[in-house]
């Protein structure tokens, strides 16, 4: 079976305000993959600073494009949770605004069945909404550990 695709290129978001750009991607493609942000001065908010593909690229219609978005969301202290319950740390990580995710974790003698042994990245600073991800203790064997994501907590 043979399908015609249409070609389209890919527009130049640079500099231009969320708003805008959402409305130039849904002109030409059909399907926004990704909106990610970074922190930076609240004069910029909201302003793209980075598409791929880049401006001119010939895609197919309906092709993802990948924006990165200025925010100015401020950088919070993320708790230290090692040690606690994967309960709690999921709580107070998620009432911190982050977005918490767990991982099991095998052959961890000194800790206790469900206690979080270590977070990806380490208590710090991050910007609101940053993924944090937890290395709980997990007295099973399993083959392949599977990553359990924790919806926001409201």
């Amino acid at each position: 079976m043979i399908t015609d695709t249409q070609s389209t290129a890919v527009g130049d978001l640079l500099n231009q305000q969320l708003t805008v750009s959402l409305g130039t991607i849904d002109g030409a493609n059909d399907d926004r993959s990704d909106v990610t942000s970074e922190s930076c001065d609240a004069d910029t908010e909201g302003t793209v600073t980075y598409q791929y593909p880049f401006a001119g690229t010939t895609v197919d219609t309906g092709s993802a494009v990948v924006i990165l978005v200025c925010t100015d969301n401020p950088l919070i202290t993320v708790a230290n949770v090692t040690g606690e319950t994967e309960r709690i740390a999921i709580l107070v990580l998620t009432e911190q605004g982050m977005v918490p995710s767990s991982v099991p974790v095998g052959n961890c003698p000194t800790a206790e069945e469900g206690e979080v042994i270590s977070q990806v990245p380490d208590s710090g600073t991050a910007t609101a909404g940053s993924p944090v991800t937890l290395g709980v203790c997990d007295a099973g064997t399993r083959q392949s550990p599977e990553m359990r994501l924790w919806p926001a907590l409201s």
